[in-house]
């Protein structure tokens, strides 16, 4: 179950860098209903963000390493096989045609709901803001079942770092701060964000059950466990 756009409702979302306006586009696909969409886009310097130094903790991305990855509808008779890797903070999938490549060959993907892309086990869907491609943001795919969906919003948190003036200091290297979020995906295509404890996401949930509540009771659910989280989406999405 996917819709195309989505209503967001309680989202916080962090301050994201926006990436270079690409120049040079190619791939084009067309979607059931006539429309021609460009589908990869080349960096219109060829440069992409840069990858921390020795210096920085952490990182920008969900895996600094490309990943095989894939793209491709929704029945599947559009696919591309490639290597890709996540930049949270430019909220862009870069791309390479081969691992050997060079980085002034990286491209990137560009935003389209219609379309899902796949970096090594990991599902995300593109969800344009209030109908702006623009304004929208990718999702990781947690749970897709037929009547719900399980969403998780990776976020980076960058703190700027100290260098020591004296003796007595020590410096506080740069920093990216993983800091997450779920979101819950109604049957009416509504995305909700779900607190961060455990009696705040069940009461977040708009399908009261008792069924489920026995469900969680018996199996010691802890809600605010992601991999709690999607048993216990697993078995509401099997109730509706």
């Amino acid at each position: 179950m996917k819709a195309k756009f989505f209503t967001l409702i309680s989202i916080f979302m962090v301050t994201m860098i926006c990436a270079q306006t690409p120049l040079d586009k190619f791939t084009k696909w067309r979607s059931p209903d006539g429309r021609n969409i460009d589908v990869i886009y080349v960096n219109r310097t060829g440069n992409v963000p840069q990858i921390p130094n020795s210096k920085t903790i952490g990182s920008p991305y969900v895996d600094e390493e490309f990943k095989p990855s894939s793209l491709y509808n929704d029945d599947a008779s559009f696919t591309i096989s490639m290597f890709a890797r996540y930049n949270v903070m430019d909220n862009v999938i870069e791309i390479k045609n081969a691992l050997a490549d060079n980085d002034s060959l990286i491209k990137l993907l560009n935003k389209t709901p219609d379309l899902y892309v796949k970096i090594d086990t990991h599902v995300f869907d593109f969800v344009p803001f209030s109908g702006k491609t623009e304004d929208g943001v990718y999702f990781e795919v947690l749970f897709r079942g037929n009547a719900i969906d399980l969403y998780k919003k990776h976020t980076k948190k960058f703190i700027q770092g100290k260098i020591a003036r004296s003796s007595f200091e020590v410096d506080f290297p740069e920093r990216f701060i993983d800091e997450n979020n779920y979101f819950f995906v109604t049957k009416e295509g509504n995305l909700i964000e779900l607190p961060d404890t455990h009696n705040k996401i069940r009461n977040a949930i708009p399908y009261k059950n008792p069924v489920l509540d026995k469900y969680i009771k018996q199996n010691k659910l802890e809600l605010k466990e992601e991999k709690d989280l999607i048993k216990m989406m697993t078995f509401l999405d099997s109730l509706l």
